[in-house]
């Protein structure tokens, strides 16, 4: 309690109480035994520690007590005006696209949404790949971002992120809304930077997934995706490999040793099961080291495939995704 026994002596004598805000903010008992000794001369109370009270009891009964019943949002002039208020906000989202005073929703203009809609087209598509390219359960989840992307409400970007990672771990209905709070309740830590300095794009959002497996071992996969022009999305990196990769349809992601002949084995095996490749793009940490390859492909890659593909020698890894 703010308001106890102690707070109480330390006021003047003939004070008067008044409280409207909480009613667990006051010492019931403490405050009967000011009022009874005089210290107190009187007290005004609209809430109460349990609520609807004991209208019985000895401080509401006490003369120097005038209680009211915590109704003031409940007149007649009030619910008028509640009424107009809830009116022109619908009517302000609906016809202006301006969304104002939600509880669960960033308030942004129509506006401004639009000129975000490829950013946040990117970072959710951005999520969407994480969630199927990464192993083990998430636990932590950084987001970055760079250049233009700042132009626009990063904690709507983030939710996007989260929307597209939920929608692949989620059976239920996933939205902008409710994405944080779903990745709350799977204990997903969710971190927000802003960067500056050199880049080799003008604008990049990097989406670093941090998961744990069944070994117990923590894994951490990075994408970075980016605007170019007005609306063409890209990503660009993919564990810090530059790539030219447009987010959309099926792909498939090879993670191999630099050696000559791999990219052709895998082509050949894709074409052995009928998958045939739209496009490639191809980068390594130096000759002879590690590599990667992001496929964009003509059709969905089943299991047989997969493990077709994951057991040719200069394979280290391979992850297929399909983004809507």
């Amino acid at each position: 309690h703010m308001i106890n026994a102690e707070t109480l002596a330390q006021t003047k004598k003939g004070v008067r109480i008044i409280n409207c805000a909480r009613g667990g903010i006051i010492d019931d008992d403490a405050l009967l035994a000011a009022l009874q000794s005089g210290h107190v001369a009187g007290a005004a109370l609209d809430v109460f520690h349990t609520e609807p009270p004991d209208m019985d009891a000895p401080l509401i009964q006490h003369d120097h007590v005038i209680v009211t019943p915590h109704l003031g949002a409940s007149t007649t002039e009030a619910q008028q005006l509640v009424a107009e208020q809830i009116a022109e906000l619908i009517a302000d989202a609906l016809v202006n696209g301006n969304i104002r005073n939600a509880v669960n929703m960033f308030p942004v203009d129509r506006v401004t949404y639009e000129r975000a809609s490829p950013y946040i087209d990117l970072a959710e598509k951005l999520g969407a790949l994480q969630a199927q390219i990464i192993d083990g359960q998430p636990v932590a989840l950084t987001v970055e971002y760079y250049g233009d992307a700042l132009e626009h409400p990063t904690g709507l970007l983030t939710s996007a992120v989260l929307m597209g990672l939920m929608r692949e771990l989620e059976s239920g209905t996933v939205n902008l809304v409710n994405a944080p709070m779903l990745a709350q309740e799977r204990g997903i830590r969710v971190d927000e930077l802003r960067t500056t300095g050199q880049e080799d794009y003008s604008s990049l959002i990097t989406v670093k997934l941090t998961s744990e497996t069944e070994s117990g071992e923590e894994q951490t996969r990075s994408l970075a995706g980016s605007v170019f022009g007005e609306d063409s999305e890209r990503i660009v990196r993919i564990d810090g490999y530059t790539c030219d990769l447009i987010p959309e349809g099926h792909v498939i992601i090879v993670w191999n040793q630099d050696v000559p002949g791999v990219i052709g084995e895998v082509a050949s095996t894709l074409g052995k099961h009928g998958v045939n490749i739209a496009f490639g793009s191809f980068s390594r940490e130096h000759p002879g080291g590690r590599a990667l390859t992001a496929y964009m492909l003509d059709s969905e890659v089943d299991d047989a495939t997969l493990r077709h593909l994951d057991s040719l020698d200069a394979v280290l890894r391979v992850k297929y995704a399909h983004l809507r």
